[in-house]
């Protein structure tokens, strides 16, 4: 059964397809490029206030590192630190906000 297990709060939706759809393949709609704005917490989606934050310690952190004259990293390993530094900032302030 191809809809076994499947559920969707969205009923009686239609819609049609331009090519053969083999059974098992997922189906993605597209909402817009709106469809997120206001959802960022629901969906964890940083918002702007909070890339701005990330960004300013970014730099912050950067300017501390050209000052005690430590070396450039290897652009990989720089983006995964970013990346990590981010999701940090980005739960600490979610633990903030559930204790608030």
């Amino acid at each position: 059964d191809p809809g076994a297990g499947a559920f969707t709060p969205y009923t009686n939706r239609k819609g049609g397809a331009l090519e053969y759809i083999p059974a098992g393949m997922e189906l993605f709609l597209y909402y817009g490029d709106g469809y997120f704005e206001g959802k960022e917490e629901e969906y964890g989606i940083p918002n702007d206030e909070e890339r701005l934050h990330v960004r300013k310690l970014l730099w912050n952190f950067h300017r501390m590192r050209e000052l005690l004259f430590l070396p450039k990293l290897p652009a990989q390993l720089e983006a995964n630190l970013t990346r990590e530094l981010f999701d940090l900032v980005h739960s600490v302030q979610q633990t903030w906000n559930s204790v608030a």
